[in-house]
């Protein structure tokens, strides 16, 4: 009597075929979508990077991308026109988030309670911050270089400091985890999401009052 192959082993392997050849064009397909983000970004660079744990990303006045990786405490650099170069070590400080103030031309970096200046080869602290008022997401006011700070714990504030970490003033309290800050075109909103209640709300910068959430 001849062996036959049973009904759900073939069906397994036809499924596994399908699988892969739309697994392959997927993957195809996104390497070429994001090959044409900018100039020079080709599928090497963007896919042949071992970044394996990227905690922070900006841009700088002249769109070059900065990429923070956590288990390296290393920070990056994508020039816009290709190419892909380490910047500078962090060291034994492990950053939470980064930002680039265009006024000083610099980029900001905050582990929770400490704001650092990352320059190329060079890494310095800033200054201390108020420690009651933890930090892990940042915006910068790219009209004076003043950054918005939260933290992404549930009842922790929304605050405002300036360019170099000082006069810190509560915007909004009690925050249900803030993972995200961005402010409008015009400046006169700053948008921040709320983890823990699932919405992101407006800030009204002129009134200092919420004035939605969606």
């Amino acid at each position: 009597m001849k062996s036959r192959t049973p009904t759900s082993i073939l069906t397994f392997l036809v499924l596994s075929l399908v699988w892969v050849s739309g697994f392959a064009q997927h993957v195809v397909s996104g390497r070429e979508a994001l090959k044409d983000v900018k100039t020079g970004w080709t599928q090497r660079l963007l896919f042949e990077q071992t970044l394996v744990s990227p905690q922070a990303l900006c841009y700088d006045s002249d769109d070059n991308l900065y990429v923070y990786e956590h288990s390296r405490h290393m920070l990056y650099k994508v020039r816009s026109g290709g190419g892909f170069t380490e910047v500078t070590s962090t060291g034994t400080v492990a950053l939470r988030t980064m930002a680039w103030q265009p006024g000083k031309k610099r980029i900001v970096g905050f582990d929770i309670h400490t704001m650092y200046q990352l320059y190329p080869g060079r890494f310095r602290k800033i200054r201390d911050l108020d420690r009651s008022f933890p930090v892990s997401t940042v915006a910068v006011d790219p009209d004076d270089d003043s950054i918005f700070v939260g933290h992404d714990e549930r009842g922790r504030p929304i605050a405002h400091i300036d360019a170099d970490g000082r006069s810190m003033e509560i915007l909004v309290h009690d925050v249900q985890g803030c993972s995200q800050l961005a402010t409008d075109s015009q400046r006169d909103v700053l948008y921040f999401s709320e983890t823990f209640a699932g919405s992101i709300s407006a800030l009204d910068l002129r009134s200092k009052k919420v004035e939605g959430r969606f």
